[in-house]
């Protein structure tokens, strides 16, 4: 019987062995999903800071944006105001020049009518002479009334 108890004492001894490697394997495991479930928390908690603070510089951008396109607007009315009143000073002068050639023009027309008129009163009143004083006399009215138009 002693090589059976030999044999129950060996068992028994692998046995304890065994039960306490298990123990210890188990005891890892536990740790092991402890830090692995830590590592996940402090994922999450980072994950939530780091999508708290883009929020955060997403409305800070955006209001950086606002800001830059209001003054930008702001500016361009500025500049853009005093050129729109130039513009419309500038048109104005333009328009009142327009105005006065128009007239000018007129009034060269009816100048050109009536020295037309007045050479042919003058041509009549000369039909008496002959070539080249007719010529000569109507050159001098003629220079006489350019002379005044100038």
């Amino acid at each position: 019987m002693s090589t059976s108890r030999a044999w129950e004492d060996q068992l028994k001894s692998s046995l304890d062995i065994l039960t306490e490697k298990k123990s210890a394997v188990q005891q890892t495991e536990l740790t092991q999903k402890r830090k692995i479930s830590e590592v996940r928390e402090q994922a999450s908690s980072l994950q939530t800071h780091i999508t708290s603070e883009f929020t955060k510089m997403h409305q800070i951008l955006t209001e950086k944006e606002q800001r830059l396109l209001r003054d930008l607007r702001e500016e361009e009315e500025r500049v853009v105001e005093p050129m729109e009143k130039n513009l419309r000073e500038i048109q104005e002068n333009l328009n009142s020049i327009e105005e006065k050639l128009s007239i000018l023009q007129k009034q060269m027309e009816q100048k050109d009518e009536l020295i037309f008129l007045k050479g042919r009163v003058i041509m009549g009143l000369f039909s008496g002479l002959k070539g080249q004083e007719l010529r000569l006399s109507f050159t001098r009215v003629y220079l006489q009334e350019a002379h005044d138009r100038f």
